[in-house]
């Protein structure tokens, strides 16, 4: 499989490696969800860049698939800003806000990886598989799964602890109930880093009542300063 792989252009690294990110050792202490937890045994990547190195400075930008025109754009805007001051953006290549995340991110001129459900050499969605061959040129595709393995729904709540493993924060600009892009700001709190909600979104909303604070939508100041700003401003109640 590694031989066949390495012809594809696809390289399976481990912990250990030179090019492993050390802060997803930070997964070991992060407990479990959905029965999935703990740091990869190993990561297959595809694209000639060194993930240790992109994912130095990475901010993970998720959301709905179903998302709407205004958070679509918002998540456009915000990771072609991150861009732009030398951040990677990282997503998971869904429709909506994922898609609009990567789209930004290779707009700017800048990285962004690509962390999928199934195999990298196994385009998820289909009609993302343009978008994915521009990611893996410009910067990485990686995945916990094998080549030629097809997303389940185990895989993808596994690859949501990925993206938030590879990530300085996460920032969920429209997530509904029950979503991946919740499950990756799950995530992101067990692993102390910070979390942050842009649009108004069902998810967001029951999880804000539930800690006592009201997130609103990102201003555009935010959208032009550091990742530290480009949190969605919020407000106790």
């Amino acid at each position: 499989m590694l031989e066949q792989a390495n012809e594809q252009g696809i390289r399976f690294i481990v912990p250990g490696d030179a090019e492993w990110p050390t802060q997803l050792g930070a997964l070991r202490g992060a407990g479990a969800l959905h029965d999935r937890g703990g740091e990869p045994v190993g990561l297959w990547v595809r694209g000639s860049h060194d993930l240790r190195q992109l994912a130095g400075n990475a901010v993970a930008v998720v959301g709905s698939r179903a998302a709407t025109s205004y958070g679509t754009e918002q998540a456009t805007e915000l990771s072609r800003d991150l861009a732009r001051m030398g951040h990677t953006v990282i997503s998971g290549a869904a429709y909506g806000v994922d898609q609009a995340a990567h789209r930004g991110a290779l707009l700017a001129g800048g990285p962004t990886i690509a962390v999928l459900p199934g195999g990298v050499d196994r385009p998820y969605p289909a009609a993302h598989a343009q978008l994915l061959d521009a990611i893996a040129e410009r910067a990485l595709v990686v995945s916990e799964a094998p080549p030629d393995t097809a997303p389940t729904r185990t895989r993808f709540l596994a690859r949501d602890r990925i993206v938030a493993g590879l990530a300085e924060g996460t920032l969920v600009v429209e997530g509904a109930v029950r979503s991946g892009a919740l499950n990756t700001a799950h995530w992101t709190t067990n692993l102390h880093r910070p979390r942050r909600s842009g649009t108004t979104s069902a998810g967001r909303s029951r999880r804000t009542r539930e800690s006592g604070s009201t997130a609103t939508a990102v201003p555009p100041s935010a959208r032009s300063s550091t990742w530290s700003r480009a949190r969605c401003a919020t407000r106790r109640r």
